[in-house]
């Protein structure tokens, strides 16, 4: 009887499983860019349908398991791209360098491709395209070939060119938008099944013990909590970006919210052997708390996440009327040219991959915090021996 149970509620998490990965795959679709993920083997196991778009890829280009080099293979035997730069290819997708542009010679597209890494030693792939954007610089350029002959006529051109520009990034942003929203209002009935069918897991665990059916168990809830860390992430950034989080000011005390972040991730330092310093602060503040908090708690686990050895210190300064929140850490620190791009989503740099997993989107929610809250972010970092964020 117990047997029955338990391949039921299997059956249960798993049905609760794909419910959730038609949600993800909902989601993804609603992305401007296409995005495709490879597992270490190099073979296709998610997409979105903005990917096969820009690629006007056939249907069985786009099955689970179709490797990066069949891709590559049907795109150089149509013609997109040239044969003998297949390898090469290959290479520059697998190898996590800055963004890099690729022409597409069948249909003129020109697309932006970025690469990260996967915890299990995948990729995942994100494809913009900015054929627009390459034919506008090129038309700029053109105009200002000829600037002192023709100024009279460019500048005409000039302004028909912007005002078409503006009109499209318009469209753009207004089209981006009713995505973004409404991912932020399907955020809870997204992440209502997928709350459920842990719930099946851990009665299942229970029930299951160490057989075969609790294995699998494990192994369906740890595919759980990874897909609801990624969405949880995305669906912040929507709500962010669609304005669904609106900040509620309050006065509180800066040290109360410092003493209780620090309690919360004292043990995870601990792990590490690192050492969390909270100073004690009598200053108090007008904003909104749970925002503030969350913003906070985002930099102090990047610090954890990105130090090997030695400290982390909180703390807060009086600036005239204002305070600065400081969070200071002996980490791996980030290189100067570097500094304005840590903010972006999914942008994680060469050596954060090496120390820590993850998909880059903690600091992009602490960007549109911060945004929300009217508050500036500071950087201040030492390649190699620690960064200093500060919230002001």
């Amino acid at each position: 009887h117990d047997s029955k149970d338990a391949f039921k509620l299997l059956d249960d998490a798993t049905e609760a499983l794909q419910h959730n990965r038609d949600l993800l795959q909902i989601a993804l679709d609603q992305m401007e860019q296409g995005i495709t993920v490879f597992d270490r083997d190099f073979r296709l196991i998610c997409w979105n349908r903005q990917y096969r778009q820009l690629f006007d890829l056939p249907d069985e280009m786009g099955q689970v398991g179709v490797s990066l080099d069949r891709i590559l293979r049907h795109l150089a035997e149509r013609g997109d791209i040239p044969a003998d730069q297949r390898v090469t290819m290959l290479n520059r997708l697998t190898s996590f360098a800055g963004p890099w542009q690729m022409e597409l010679k069948t249909s003129g597209r020109i697309l932006e491709l970025r690469t990260n890494p996967m915890p299990d030693g995948g990729i995942v792939a994100t494809y913009a395209d900015i054929s627009g954007r390459v034919e506008q610089d090129l038309a700029l350029k053109r105009a200002n070939e000829s600037l002192e002959q023709r100024v009279k006529t460019r500048t005409i051109e000039l302004t028909r060119v912007n005002e078409e520009l503006a009109q499209a990034q318009m469209l753009a942003e207004e089209a981006n938008l009713g995505k973004t929203r409404f991912l932020a209002a399907a955020g809870h009935d997204i992440l209502q099944p997928l709350n459920a069918a842990r719930l099946y897991c851990s009665s299942l665990i229970e029930k299951a013990g160490k057989g075969p059916a609790g294995k699998a168990a494990i192994n369906i809830e740890s595919s759980l909590e990874s897909v609801e860390t990624i969405l949880g992430a995305v669906l912040d950034i929507s709500r962010l970006d669609a304005g669904a989080m609106k900040p509620e000011d309050t006065a509180f005390s800066l040290g109360g919210l410092l003493g209780q972040i620090g309690n919360d991730f004292r043990p995870l330092a601990a792990e590490k052997k690192l050492d969390l310093k909270i100073m004690p602060s009598s200053l108090g503040v007008m904003t909104d708390r749970n925002l503030l908090r969350r913003l906070i708690q985002n930099l102090v686990s990047n610090a954890i996440k990105y130090t090997r050895e030695g400290h982390i210190l909180v703390g807060v300064r009086r600036r005239g009327e204002l305070a600065e929140i400081q969070v200071i850490d002996t980490g791996i620190g980030i290189a100067g040219d570097k500094l304005n791009t840590v903010f972006h989503e999914f942008t994680r740099l060469d050596e954060g991959v090496r120390e820590a997993e993850g998909l880059g989107l903690g600091l992009s929610i602490v960007d549109r915090i911060a945004r929300v809250l009217r508050l500036e972010i500071r950087i201040f970092s030492n390649p190699g021996k620690g960064t200093r964020f500060s919230v002001i």
